[in-house]
């Protein structure tokens, strides 16, 4: 299990979007729940963080097909978080 306080909320942010980027490769015609399908193996997450990092990610433009808040919150990858995401990519590579 992966502790959510050792990584931060700019960790947890990334997490996100690195298993949206992920889930959107294998499964392109669905939304993905953050909790359910993206993070069930994280633990000690404080409730705000789910809605934050969703509300963060969809202020820059990096969700679409984007529904509900907080542990319910669902998304899909948008072009401007699969450019953003590839960016990141290339950077740690």
């Amino acid at each position: 299990m992966l502790d959510a306080a050792a990584l931060g909320f700019e960790g947890f942010v990334d997490l996100i979007r690195d298993r949206l980027a992920a889930a959107d490769a294998s499964f392109p015609s669905r939304v993905h729940r953050f909790r359910g399908d993206l993070l069930p193996d994280l633990e000690h997450v404080p409730e705000s963080w789910y809605r934050a990092a969703f509300d963060d990610l969809a202020q820059r433009g990096e969700l679409t097909q984007a529904v509900g808040a907080g542990e319910d919150s669902a998304a899909r990858l948008s072009a401007v978080g699969n450019s953003y995401w590839r960016m990141l990519q290339d950077d740690a590579a």
